[in-house]
């Protein structure tokens, strides 16, 4: 509003405030104080004014709030249900007008009337009950303020934010729903039509968020049970129908996006796919490991292939690493579009990591392999870059190193982290910076510096293994190792770069050569 009286009246020099509903005592014979202003518009207290109409707008919302977690719980009950019920009429239409090729007008009436209670679902604020936010409203779902802790009880200040994570599920879930079914009829439209699916404008657009509803309301499922399973009015069996409905649904829109009607039912098949999946990725990391002749070691967070290094000489680690991820991507081919088999991969718990075996040796860094790379990236760039991730127990307990080999190895991790924070250097370095931040710059600088200094000490620990190895090393291996010994000395040259934010492109280089070199020279140190 005075947004709006601004532009309604831009020469108007004073303002008149008036605050109203603070003449209670007024039949005391108490006048309210003080509760008028005739203020020049340069000290206007816009930001004041705002929040109290902001807080006057939270008190009606507050009279609108459920009245306990029963009706509240009742309310989320409710939707599930409607929801669950239009999945099941979306896959019956669907499945009707392949089986019949064309629109019956009963099927989606079906759908349009369910339809229709899932917009005033959605459209209605998620509040929560009167007990979860201070009778003042001063503190409430979506508020980034926080009273202070002394005039309200901690329960109060906790019971909101115990049900933040719950409220971002339901809203993924729903939300992205919504998006679906805004567009999957213009979908429908040109498959009952036999039209050409690339009339729609991005007609992928509606399987993106029908998937991300499919891969958020597992969270979403744990979250209510974890909450309110004593308050529940669903069945045991609810859940399960719930999840079994909405991937039947992504692989009965999978179907629709790659082919016409054909005059036969989809939704048995459908779901049939989505029941026979529960051991997919299993089943798919077995063939992937033969293919690409590697071991399997699975521990709490990362599934390991370990594999021998190729050893030709055209053939860069990146290329290894490329070669590898695109062997495994063909392995996991109907995982690439959206489906059950993709959800069956990316909601398990486990990632794939890459561990590189030299001559017998284990690498000391196992690489990731998340699974937008395997599914997603361009060949060209997925080594770009390669992500080391942590190295487990199990995988710590398989390599068995010796002291001297461990102190390499730990020199290497060094090194590699040392590689990192001058890139991430490099980046900063490369964007103007002006008088404003130029402080930041130079606090960030000195604390770099601090953190190479530290793993520079560490990584130098191997000085003396090295000088041991060029005694009895032969002509190659010592052309190595003078590499090495050479690079204990640059130091001072890191921290000129550093300092006087010279572009460390060709450092870098330095520091991945002696890594290299550090890594082939792995057997003879064991």
């Amino acid at each position: 509003m005075l947004d709006i009286l601004k532009q309604l009246y831009p020469e108007k020099e004073y303002i008149d405030i008036e605050l109203i509903g603070v003449d209670l005592l007024q039949n005391l014979g108490i006048e309210a104080l003080d509760h008028k202003l005739h203020i020049h518009k340069s000290k206007r207290p816009n930001a004041w004014v705002s929040e109290l109409n902001g807080w006057t707008k939270t008190r009606i919302d507050y009279s609108l709030r459920p009245s306990s977690w029963q009706e509240y719980v009742a309310d989320i009950d409710e939707i599930r249900i409607n929801v669950n019920d239009l999945i099941v009429e979306t896959i019956k239409l669907i499945d009707d007008v392949y089986r019949k090729g064309r629109y019956t007008q009963d099927r989606g009436k079906r759908v349009d009337d369910r339809l229709k209670v899932f917009k005033e679902h959605t459209f209605a604020e998620n509040r929560l009950p009167t007990f979860a936010v201070d009778p003042y409203c001063l503190y409430f779902e979506g508020n980034a303020k926080s009273p202070v802790a002394e005039y309200f009880t901690m329960r109060q200040l906790l019971s909101v934010g115990k049900y933040e994570k719950f409220r971002k599920r339901l809203n993924d879930v729903y939300s992205s729903l919504d998006n679906f079914y805004n567009q999957f009829v213009e979908v429908l439209r040109v498959r009952i039509n036999k039209q050409d699916i690339s009339i729609v404008k991005n007609p992928r657009l509606a399987m993106f968020n029908l998937y991300s509803a499919a891969k958020a309301i597992v969270d979403f499922q744990k979250e209510y049970e974890l909450l309110f399973s004593e308050y529940s009015s669903l069945n045991e069996d609810f859940a399960k129908q719930e999840l079994e409905n909405i991937l039947t649904l992504v692989n009965v829109w999978r179907y629709v996006l790659d082919n016409q009607p054909k005059g036969c039912a989809i939704a048995y098949d459908s779901k049939q796919k989505y029941r026979k999946g529960t051991n997919y990725f299993c089943d798919m990391l077995s063939k992937a490991v033969t293919a690409v002749n590697g071991t399997l070691l699975k521990g709490n967070k990362y599934a390991y292939i370990i594999i021998d290094y190729n050893m030709e000489e055209d053939n860069t680690f990146e290329n290894e690493y490329t070669r590898i991820v695109m062997t495994i991507r063909d392995v996991f081919k109907n995982s690439i579009l959206p489906s059950s088999d993709r959800w069956y991969l990316e909601t398990q718990s486990l990632e794939l990591a890459y561990v590189p075996v030299f001559s017998g040796v284990f690498s000391p860094v196992a690489y990731s392999i998340p699974f937008y790379k395997l599914l997603d990236t361009e060949e060209s760039r997925i080594a770009k870059p390669m992500y080391p991730c942590e190295t487990e127990p199990a995988l710590i307990e398989k390599m068995t190193a010796t002291k001297s080999l461990n102190l390499w190895i730990e020199s290497m991790k060094k090194l590699s982290e040392m590689k990192l924070y001058i890139q991430r250097y490099q980046q900063i370095v490369q964007v103007s910076v002006d008088d404003k931040c130029l402080c930041s710059i130079t606090a960030y600088t000195e604390l770099l510096i601090n953190q190479i200094n530290a793993l520079w000490n560490d990584f130098i620990s191997v000085e003396d293994i090295v000088n041991e190895l060029i005694e009895d090393a032969d002509e190659q291996n010592r052309e190595q190792l003078n590499v090495v010994q050479l690079f204990f000395d640059c130091y001072e040259e890191i921290k000129t770069v550093i300092i006087n934010k010279n572009d460390p492109s060709e450092l870098i280089q330095i520091i991945e050569t002696v890594s290299v070199i550090m890594f082939l020279l792995l057997p003879s140190v064991s």
